[in-house]
């Protein structure tokens, strides 16, 4: 499971590098001058669908592991609840009542 968070650390690390390429893919096309429009223009925006592209590809990827994770955490959760169903309904009594102290002190 640790290792499955690095990975997701490692997805949302990228994903914020894509990000940040593409804004300053973006901001690279609308600092080109009028007058040099024509094939600086193609080029720029030709590099900036590329790194849109990628960065949605790369934010699909998140997505899913993160998709995967909550999907194995509630798997996991369900077989400790169904193993140990008494010990399950102490845990949520006891953090029910922790709640109900922290809300009454306010």
């Amino acid at each position: 499971m640790l290792l499955e968070i690095d990975n997701l650390k490692e997805g949302q690390r990228k994903l914020a590098e894509e990000l940040h390429n593409v804004v300053h893919d973006a901001q690279e096309m609308l600092n080109h001058q009028i007058e040099t429009a024509d094939e600086n223009y193609r080029s720029a925006r030709k590099k900036l669908a590329q790194s849109v592209e990628h960065a949605n590809q790369q934010l699909h990827g998140a997505e899913r592991a993160v998709f995967e994770q909550t999907k194995k955490a509630a798997r996991e959760t369900d077989y400790y609840v169904r193993k140990h169903p008494w010990e399950s309904v102490g845990l949520g009594a006891g953090i029910g009542l922790l709640l109900g102290f922290l809300i009454a002190r306010k």
